[in-house]
């Protein structure tokens, strides 16, 4: 009875992974490939009963290879297909920020779709790189997306561009150049590039022709890729040539109208952002386990003695490695399962929505984006939104942001402690994937989801750029490190850094005040010497420093979440 009850447990979870998803209006668009598609998936009613139900982390179906290669073979030649595109990925009416390098590529229709569209290309995904408000327009700003290190900058009054972090000319970060008259100048030799790319100027040509020939040549170019802007984020396509343009231009981004409606509580407010050191896999398969929150976050979000065993089914999931799965779940705690709590998680490659309904009427929406910065390193978005919340929740959302973030890092400091040793213990294991886990329970099913997904729709690892893999992810580093919050997150918020400096500006306004006091003390006990007389001064000047102490102690919460003597919190 158990064996039978297990096998009907992963066959749930695995046996529907790659049923094909449900019809829907859709555009028709002509792509000239190599063979027309030839689908080597069986159908659920085809496939043995037996294959549904193999081993955790093994395919569920296997194709021969050499029998694919002779089809293919067979079929040679540029056959033109028709291939239907979701109404979701339609192209927008407007181009993307940034026009095609190249003019005729606007015109083109034969754009190269990957050899198996049914493998995720990691460089065709929007991925967000960072908070608008926290882009500084004046100079240039480094970010990491795919193990490839961009500068994005924006012309004055213009759009924001992105390039490859390095001039053509010596090969010097750019990110140290400045932005002067709309262009962005390299700090090394000078030369400059507008929004495109293009080499706009070169200091050291010694007349206008010789400057004019330097920046036609196509090797004074900057890499460059196209941008976007949608709910107070800049998005990166990391791919780039006269094509991606146009194909970034097709490929919408996610849309979560929640986000932006005034019915839900919180939509008002902006995004929050966290670089955290856990490879990308990690961070997507901690948001897709249903049952850590009681017992990683005790006492936060919940009590470990008020847990009870979940039940959690795939609902969906697509041939299109782009648009991922879907999973439902019931409650962790009796609360929740007294409130007929139903949770809905959808993962996508850029993107994971989480909704929670009670029976109350109340909603809990979260998305998080989940960005792979470089091997090792992932960088978060979140944003959460309600509707019909308790009266504690509308209170807490009406705090100034700078309130907010100083606390809001509680729950991702405990997850860092365990997810950043966990993969270094998944690295170094002689098995990979799910053959690494043992994986029993039904609330285990997202783990499985993801993991099967992400060996079978993505090749395996991040398709991280410059050779790179998961593996090269550094060593192991301290806890202080680990719950280091300024470089995680506040020097890069200009909501922190404003509050820390005004927290700074305060704190001197204090002891110059405590100072004064206390000299004053001095000069009234030696002039008159009754003690009602000084020590007022004395209690004044010790309540300032008292004050003090205590915005030094609150500072901290914007540097680390630990009381290690290995960090300076001055």
């Amino acid at each position: 009875m158990a064996t039978s009850s297990l096998c009907h447990l992963k066959s749930r979870f695995c046996g529907v992974l790659f049923r094909p998803p449900p019809q829907s209006s859709a555009e028709t668009v002509r792509f000239p490939t190599a063979a027309p598609r030839i689908s080597r998936t069986p159908t659920l009613q085809q496939r043995p009963s037996h294959r549904a139900c193999s081993p955790l982390g093994k395919p569920l179906y296997k194709t021969k290879k050499k029998a694919a290669s002779s089809r293919q073979a067979a079929l040679q030649g540029s056959i033109v297909t028709d291939v239907s595109l979701p109404a979701v990925l339609a192209p927008p009416q407007d181009f993307s920020t940034n026009p095609p390098q190249d003019p005729a590529a606007s015109k083109r229709n034969d754009i190269q779709r990957p050899e198996d569209d049914r493998v995720l290309s990691w460089k065709k995904i929007w991925f967000p790189v960072a908070i608008l408000a926290d882009l500084d327009v004046q100079k240039p700003t480094s970010v990491t997306l795919l193990n490839i290190e961009m500068v994005i900058w924006r012309e004055q009054g213009g759009a924001w561009a992105a390039f490859m972090d390095r001039c053509p000319h010596r090969l010097a970060p750019l990110s140290e150049g400045r932005v002067e008259k709309g262009v962005l100048q390299c700090a090394y030799h000078g030369w400059a590039f507008d929004k495109k790319g293009t080499c706009v100027r070169n200091p050291h040509a010694d007349s206008p022709q010789a400057e004019a020939k330097v920046c036609s040549d196509r090797r004074s170019r900057c890499q460059s890729f196209p941008t976007r802007e949608a709910h107070g984020l800049l998005w990166v396509w990391p791919e780039s040539g006269t094509d991606a343009w146009l194909e970034a231009s097709m490929h919408a981004l996610p849309e979560h109208p929640e986000l932006l409606d005034p019915g839900w509580v919180g939509s008002e407010g902006p995004f929050n952002r966290l670089d955290e050191p856990i490879n990308w896999d990690i961070m997507v398969e901690n948001a897709m386990d249903l049952a850590h929150a009681p017992f990683v976050h005790h006492g936060v979000v919940a009590k470990m003695e008020d847990y009870r065993p979940m039940h959690a089914e795939l609902t969906e999931a697509s041939d299109d490695p782009s648009r991922g799965f879907e999973i439902q779940h019931d409650g962790y705690t009796q609360h929740q399962k007294e409130e007929d709590f139903k949770g809905t998680r959808r993962f996508t490659p850029n993107s994971i929505r989480v909704e929670y309904k009670y029976k109350s009427g109340r909603v809990d929406f979260f998305v998080l984006h989940f960005v792979p910065m470089k091997p090792g390193w992932t960088r978060g978005f979140l944003k959460v939104v309600h509707k019909n919340p308790p009266a504690i929740i509308k209170l807490v959302n009406r705090l100034p942001d700078w309130l907010l973030h100083s606390n809001a890092l509680g729950i991702p400091d405990q997850d860092v402690l365990i997810l950043h040793k966990q993969e270094r213990n998944l690295r170094t294991s002689y098995r990979k994937g799910t053959k690494a886990y043992f994986l029993p329970n039904e609330s285990d099913g997202g783990v499985i989801a993801f993991r099967t997904w992400l060996s079978e729709k993505a090749g395996g690892d991040v398709g991280w750029g410059n050779g790179a893999t998961s593996a090269d992810a550094g060593p192991q580093l301290p806890r202080s490190q680990l719950l280091n919050r300024f470089n995680r997150h506040a020097k890069g918020c200009h909501v922190c850094l404003r509050a820390m400096a005004t927290i700074d500006r305060i704190r001197s306004a204090l002891t110059f005040g405590a100072g004064v006091l206390f000299l004053l003390g001095i000069y009234v006990a030696s002039r008159r010497g009754a003690l009602a007389n000084w020590v007022p001064a004395f209690i004044g000047a010790a309540v300032m420093l008292g004050l003090k102490e205590q915005l030094r102690r609150f500072r901290r919460t914007y540097v680390t979440g630990c009381n290690s003597a290995e960090v300076d919190y001055t």
